[in-house]
């Protein structure tokens, strides 16, 4: 993220945000899909989260994730331990061979 330049956009009428690297100008799109919670989903359009691979260390329920909002607080860092409860997004990334 620090080097990146972040902006809210809908593509495709999808609303996201849209992350720019400021060395290659290679681009990411991340939609806004909502968060689980049990049985329901709360936030779709506003907000998402995704998780990251790296579980929490000190607290094995938790794992990292991303958040996006567009009301996000601002105390709240974009990466951080949340419960793997949560139904969060996955953004598939492929290795080149």
């Amino acid at each position: 993220m620090d080097n990146c330049t972040l902006t809210w956009e809908t593509i495709d009428g999808v609303p996201g945000k849209l992350f720019t690297s400021n060395i290659n100008g290679n681009v990411i799109f991340l939609p806004n899909t909502g968060c689980g919670n049990a049985d329901t989903l709360s936030s779709p359009g506003f907000e998402a989260g995704y998780w990251t691979s790296t579980e929490d260390e000190n607290d094995t329920d938790k794992a990292y994730a991303f958040a996006l909002s567009t009301s996000i607080l601002p105390n709240l860092t974009p990466v951080h331990p949340e419960e793997k409860r949560f139904g969060y997004g996955i953004r598939p990334v492929k290795v080149p061979l």
